[in-house]
């Protein structure tokens, strides 16, 4: 697994104050914030953080992530810098290399996604 790449992808996504909204409960790992809907289990919010942090994947400045899940997956949401409109091509491999390795590392045999949303953690229809 090659890291840069990751790390190019996640400078990708930007910062996220809650701005006084609920977006479920929170773990905090320096400028990581880690919510997760009540479906998701606190360990797998821990594993999360600590997995950015463990691989370097924590920006310098303050951003968010969100942990939920659905009857058939877990699902970890990313918010896409507002610079961009969509995915930049270069960084798909990136996006699917991390969904991988988060998915072996910590969800092993269970479904696992990685979803590219808006500030407000509402999935973002990139297929055109």
């Amino acid at each position: 697994m090659n890291f840069k790449h990751i790390i190019l992808f996640i400078i990708l996504f930007t910062l996220l104050p809650a701005c006084g909204t609920s977006f479920g409960k929170k773990k905090v790992f320096g400028n990581l914030e880690v919510f997760y809907s009540e479906s998701v289990s606190e360990k797998y919010a821990i594993e999360v953080g600590d997995y950015f942090v463990e691989n370097d994947l924590v920006q310098d400045n303050p951003h968010s992530i969100k942990l939920t899940s659905n009857h058939n997956s877990f699902i970890l949401k990313l918010i896409l810098d507002s610079k961009y409109k969509s995915l930049p091509k270069d960084k798909e491999i990136a996006f699917i290399a991390l969904e991988s390795d988060i998915k072996k590392s910590i969800f092993k045999e269970m479904n696992f996604k990685l979803e590219i949303c808006d500030v407000n953690f509402y999935p973002l229809n990139l297929k055109n």
